[in-house]
């Protein structure tokens, strides 16, 4: 996922990608709170936690050769805030299946281009859904593999740099896997109706062809079941023993006062 960092600080299609991502989650952020936000996943060097006003923030990457993360990260320069704060990003070192945090401890996790380029993305989700708390919420981003950039990506074999060697999933499995580890789906956003380069020749589909976006982005929040509290009008009825006799316990049965 390093190799994909890189693409997107030095590349022009990959630092397009990013100033979009950036919009698409300026969307979600003003309605998320919490004291901790965790990006994992070295991709766009921290620049996708700028419009959180959660102050500690959090960075998750595989190597401690990504490239160095601007310590001070002024949220002034979002237009969608005016608050004069500037938060400080923690770097975390540990790879994204096993991710290094207290259980129900992370308010709000941001997932971008992670499950496209491991081996188990089925465990970074579950791992998700370990650190966060009750109604936390996720932001997973992702490319279309129904997309132009997808057709393109045919042209690329296995060894090709990122993103062209990922394994692109399609939003409706994204959500079924989501849906089995009890998140609810609150919101989708498309993005990038064109090939991911820019230049006068770029070929641009209308936004009414949603499925055939470049990106996508899920907000879902995490849902907990409490099971309902025993009525105590159920009691049970205690074992009788007559005197000087055993009898083999049985089952134990309940009445309703």
């Amino acid at each position: 996922m390093d190799n994909l960092c890189n693409w997107s600080l030095h590349t022009a299609s990959g630092k397009m990608l990013v100033e979009e991502e950036i919009r698409l989650l300026a969307i979600f952020y003003p309605q998320l709170f919490g004291y901790h936000i965790l990006q994992v996943g070295s991709f766009g060097a921290g620049k996708l936690l700028q419009g959180s006003r959660i102050a500690n923030q959090h960075l998750l990457a595989e190597s401690a050769e990504m490239p160095t993360l601007n310590p001070l990260l002024n949220i002034r320069e979002n237009p969608n805030l005016h608050e004069d704060r500037i938060f400080t990003i923690n770097q975390v070192i540990a790879p994204a299946e096993v991710l290094p945090f207290k259980t129900d401890s992370i308010d709000v996790v941001v997932l971008p281009h992670v499950l496209e380029f491991s081996l188990q993305p089925h465990e970074i989700l579950r791992e998700v859904e370990r650190i966060l708390i009750a109604e936390g919420h996720l932001i997973l981003t992702g490319f279309n593999p129904f997309s132009l950039m997808s057709i393109l990506r045919l042209f690329h074999n296995k060894t090709a740099p990122p993103p062209w060697n990922g394994h692109f999933y399609s939003t409706l499995r994204v959500k079924d896997w989501l849906s089995l580890l009890g998140f609810e789906l609150i919101s989708q956003q498309n993005a990038l109706y064109m090939l991911p380069y820019t230049g006068s020749n770029s070929f641009i589909l209308p936004q009414y062809l949603q499925c055939f976006s470049s990106i996508y982005t899920i907000l879902a929040k995490k849902r907990c079941i409490i099971p309902p509290p025993m009525n105590k009008s159920w009691i049970p009825l205690p074992h009788l023993k007559p005197d000087g006799e055993d009898v083999a316990p049985e089952p134990t049965t309940y009445v309703k006062e």
